[in-house]
């Protein structure tokens, strides 16, 4: 999925023999993402 370089994606993917399985959670600010995996700016 293209997504300004604003946004990001928060997805899971997994496969097995006959099938690829994609499932998007969340799609979030840069900020919001940065604070539900504690990154923070210097």
């Amino acid at each position: 999925m293209e997504l300004s370089r604003f946004w990001r994606l928060l997805y899971y993917v997994t496969e097995d023999e006959t099938k690829i399985v994609s499932v998007v959670f969340e799609i979030c600010s840069h900020e919001a993402y940065d604070g539900i995996f504690g990154y923070r700016k210097n």
